[in-house]
């Protein structure tokens, strides 16, 4: 079972039933888990993130890293390239 931050936040933990997350919950949504699948979105993502930096790694399995060392000045800042990343990434739905 894998829990978003809102879950966690709520009071759910790994462990319960799904019962148990509903009870504390009632508006989750449940999905199942497919690794395989989330790490190709995290590949592609880590693709497409390429367009802020040339250097970027996956911490699976829901992580990445980018090296922006330099690729600050090309976007006026380190400030402003993290809220373009963060930007971006609201767009696509992801917190």
């Amino acid at each position: 079972m894998r829990l978003s931050a809102e879950l966690r936040q709520a009071g759910a933990r790994v462990g319960m039933t799904l019962a148990q997350v509903r009870a504390i919950c009632p508006q989750l949504i449940h999905l199942p888990y497919e690794p395989a699948k989330d790490l190709r979105a995290l590949e592609a993502l880590g693709r497409w993130m390429m367009r802020f930096s040339p250097v970027v790694a996956l911490d699976p399995p829901e992580g990445l890293l980018l090296e922006v060392g330099g690729c600050e000045r090309v976007f006026g800042g380190l400030d402003v390239l993290l809220a373009r990343v963060d930007q971006t990434l609201r767009k696509l739905g992801l917190p």
